[in-house]
């Protein structure tokens, strides 16, 4: 009998291993997609059952075979309240997301995959969206019940003693606050509110003023900037305005924000305004050859100095007052944010400082506090703490610094923004070689990707640098779209996409040839020796996730061929995303792109996808970035350099008076090109996918299985055979109809290849 156990658990333990094994397996599958084709089957087959909750089945393989390793025989009402549990859990995460058809969505492997989206559906059709929640919530609430063995009341009185600890925590904690500390806090609130009532009265009496004399002709004026600049600084409502210098040339601002009150003194500046620009067009028109244009196209930097309320003693009372012994040895102040290098005594550990962040931001009344440790050469702990007076950081004081109008010819130097301690930070494109920036949505990518192209610009001439433009939102390049520094126009189609990747690839092949033939190495020491110089070109795509849900091997193939081998051709590479997932930010573009600029991001998961750690998400957001360049070992805060459409435009326009747009392909050819590859590309399985559905059914996962390709390739043929006329419209839950036969294909072939 001994021998019958032992053998019997060794068998367990075996199967346990083998379990775990897979479960690592697939999640290297869907994390990395470094499984191979197993790996890939395996992650199709997991997403398409059940979506984006894919990711919870290797964390249930480990249990299993965790389970399997211990050895107490399995019940199977617990099994049953799991798999109860988890079923409706995963119908609720697919109802959460609103798709406006549950079934069909999770046929594309969105939400819950096509378990999710099937019983959403289900749920939907029979009980409401309401009712639906109400008894899914019902069911997971039972099945953790029997799951778990407990009894409701015993579940119940359990949480009652729990919060009971946690409210004696809190009030241990309360009565650790000593009164001095809390004095401060009361006077900081009454005077911060005596501060809000008379900045209201004051803005009233410049309401009123306005009223008076109106300065301002917004029908005549574009006010696009000043909207964008509104979002990039709205953060909080006890966030001052940046102000801007009443000097300045070529803006326009409301009165209140430049210190003005009298309309008269406002109606002169912007007559004497507009006499300026129209002057500068003037000589820049009548001198010869190209023209950078000037720095005066851009708004004046403001930087406030003063910066925030020194916090330095509250800070080490804080410290003090959760036992942590630590000095304030230094105060670094810069436009968004103030860091207070913290010196602890020796015995303290680092994580003590770093788990009290929430706290910390409590006693300094902060919205949210990173703590960097250590700052890298140091003996210290970086405290960021948001200042309440932000300024805004202009593009242009960034430009004016030395460390950009000092720049050579070859390189390709951006203006990122401002460091912590307000110094200009300025990066050189040609030595990232590469730059990914992703973030959430209105967190500042435009913007800056706005700014990378507008300092390009201050640089160099059409002759020395191209750009390709790929904007599948299309409104987010469209203030470029006449520039003659334009490689190709500005592409919109995430389908031409694909291709024009493919052509700066060939561009990229003729190069290295040219090289060859010279005897060359890179593209600075040919432009030394050769009579017609060959411009950088800089591609630059504002939203990568779009591309991958069209075309994403191909994207995906395009963008790792040119990341690899480019940068000695001239050709570089930036692309931003809001979406950082793992899908979209692949494990081969990482390995590709090493430079990264992260901002604002919802969660710890989409900052590890970004820059291998975590940071982003206590990002302030309107411009706050985490800078990564290649070569550093940790990101460096940056306030994101700012410029309004309106600067923008006036650079543009500055520029397309001089000379029209000359591409490397023709508007026309471009795209007839583009479309033929597309065809090509499409026809190599489009004639095996049509004999399949005539023979079998209009099935997305038949094409699948025969033909070995994944499921957005199939639903792409699938859309082909439907603009064809090959199977009719998508019916629902019902197969598509075939709408031609087996008599009719040879024919039907025959004619589309004529």
């Amino acid at each position: 009998m001994a021998g019958i156990f032992s053998l019997k658990k060794r068998r367990n333990e075996i199967i346990g291993i083998l379990v775990i094994a897979w479960a690592i397996f697939s999640l290297l599958a869907l994390v990395d997609g470094a499984a191979g084709v197993v790996g890939e089957v395996a992650a199709d087959f997991y997403t398409f059952f059940l979506g984006e909750a894919a990711l919870t089945l290797p964390i249930l393989f480990v249990l299993l075979g965790l389970k399997f390793i211990t050895g107490p025989d399995i019940n199977k009402i617990k099994i049953a309240g799991f798999f109860l549990a988890y079923f409706s859990s995963l119908t609720i995460f697919h109802l959460s997301q609103g798709f406006q058809d549950s079934f069909a969505s999770g046929l594309l492997g969105a939400g819950g995959g096509v378990i999710g989206g099937t019983t959403a559906h289900i749920f939907e059709t029979v009980f409401g969206s309401l009712g639906s929640r109400i008894i899914l919530l019902s069911l997971t609430l039972v099945g953790l019940l029997l799951l778990f063995d407990v009894f409701l009341t015993d579940f119940v009185s359990y949480l009652f003693s729990a919060t009971s600890g946690l409210f004696s925590n809190f009030k241990e904690i309360l009565a650790k606050i000593s009164p001095s500390v809390l004095l401060a806090q009361l006077k900081k609130i009454i005077s911060s509110q005596d501060n809000a009532e008379s900045s209201s009265d004051s803005e009233e009496n410049d309401e009123s003023a306005i009223a008076k004399n109106p300065v301002l002709t917004p029908e005549e004026n574009n006010d696009s900037g000043k909207e964008e600049a509104k979002k990039f600084e709205e953060d909080s409502s006890d966030k001052p305005e940046a102000k801007v210098d009443p000097k300045d040339d070529f803006f326009e601002e409301n009165p209140r924000d430049i210190g003005l009150s009298d309309g008269e003194k406002a109606e002169d500046e912007e007559n004497s305004t507009d006499k300026n620009w129209q002057e500068l067009i003037e000589v820049d028109q009548e001198e010869e050859g190209y023209q950078i244009p000037p720095l005066e196209l851009l708004e004046e930097d403001d930087i406030n100095s003063e910066g925030g309320e020194d916090k330095s003693d509250l800070l080490e009372k804080t410290l003090d007052n959760f036992g942590v012994d630590a000095d304030v040895v230094e105060t670094r102040k810069g436009p968004t944010l103030t860091r207070y290098e913290v010196q602890p005594e020796t015995g303290v550990k680092v994580n003590k400082i770093v788990n009290l962040s929430d706290d910390i931001a409590l006693s300094l009344a902060a919205k949210d506090v990173r703590i960097e440790a250590p700052i890298p050469g140091k003996s210290a702990l970086g405290i960021e703490v948001p200042n309440q007076g932000a300024s805004l950081v202009r593009l242009k004081g960034v430009l004016e610094s030395s460390d950009f109008k000092e720049g050579d010819e070859d390189e390709l130097l951006i203006g990122l923004g401002r460091a912590i301690e307000g110094s200009p930070v300025v990066a050189d494109l040609a030595e990232m070689p590469h730059l990914l920036i992703a973030g959430a949505t209105g967190s500042g990518k435009s913007v800056c990707i706005n700014s990378v192209i507008t300092s390009l610009l201050f640089q160099h001439s059409p002759e020395d640098l191209k750009l390709l433009l790929i904007d599948p939102k299309k409104v987010e390049l469209v203030n470029f779209k006449e520039l003659p520094h334009l490689f190709s126009p500005v592409v919109t189609d995430c389908k031409k996409a694909a291709s024009t990747l493919k052509l700066v690839v060939e561009e990229m092949e003729k190069r290295y040839e040219k090289f060859a033939e010279s005897g060359t190495r890179g593209i600075e020491s040919y432009n030394e020796q050769a009579e017609e110089e060959l411009p950088y070109i800089i591609v630059v795509i504002d939203e990568l996730s779009d591309l991958m849900m069209v075309a994403a091997n191909e994207v995906e193939s395009s963008i790792c061929r040119l990341a690899q081998m480019s940068r000695a051709a001239g050709i570089h590479l930036v692309i931003a995303t809001q979406r950082p997932s793992v899908d979209v930010i692949t494990g081969l573009i990482k390995a590709n792109i090493p430079s990264r600029i992260a901002f604002a991001v919802s969660s710890n998961t989409d900052s590890r996808t970004i820059l291998d750690e975590s940071g982003a998400e206590k990002l302030l957001g309107d411009g706050d970035m985490l800078y990564y360049p290649v070569g550093a070992k940790k990101p460096y805060r940056v306030q994101g350099s700012f410029i309004n459409n309106e600067e923008v435009n006036r650079v543009t326009f500055f520029i397309n008076q001089q000379t029209d747009p000359e591409f490397f392909i023709d508007e026309d050819e471009f795209d007839d090109l583009t479309l033929e590859e597309l065809e090509d590309e499409e026809d190599e399985l489009l004639e095996d996918a049509i004999e399949l559905v005539v023979e079998y059914r209009a099935s997305i996962s038949m094409l699948q299985r025969r033909l070995h390709i994944g499921h957005s390739r199939a639903a792409r043929l699938i859309d082909n055979m439907e603009e064809m006329g090959v199977v009719g419209p998508y019916n629902g839950p019902k197969p598509r109809e075939v709408l031609i036969s087996e008599d009719e294909l040879d024919k039907f072939l025959s004619d589309e290849q004529e």
